[in-house]
């Protein structure tokens, strides 16, 4: 009864939001991006092993110095950060803006 409901719902659910991330993911914009970081990744793995099974060692010439990636990575994600708290700043400011609005109309409407 109730337990299969539950879980009917929940699974219609999760096939709702697969379809629209199988949407989402096959089309140009998603796709191109995707192609592209599989290319790289794959081109440094061929690389890595290239380096490692031949014993060249040409990557530790080329590779900065592991405090620069840490560098490198802290300030990347200080600045995912604050920009995805400068947009969501944004977004609750707009809707609260529109929900101001809603009330306003209904204000007007109920003088009349």
């Amino acid at each position: 009864g109730f337990t299969i409901g539950v879980a009917g719902g929940i699974m219609d659910t999760f096939y709702k939001h697969l379809d629209c991330v199988v949407q989402v993911s096959t089309s140009k914009v998603c796709f191109v991006p995707f192609v592209v970081a599989l290319l790289s990744g794959l081109s440094s793995a061929v690389l890595y092993v290239y380096d490692t099974t031949y014993g060249h060692n040409f990557l530790r010439k080329y590779v900065p110095d592991d405090v620069v990636f840490n560098v490198f990575v802290v300030f990347g994600g200080l600045v995912a950060g604050f920009r995805t708290s400068h947009a969501l700043s944004r977004y609750t400011d707009a809707a609260q803006y529109l929900h101001k609005l809603n009330a306003c109309w209904y204000d007007s409407a109920s003088t009349l």
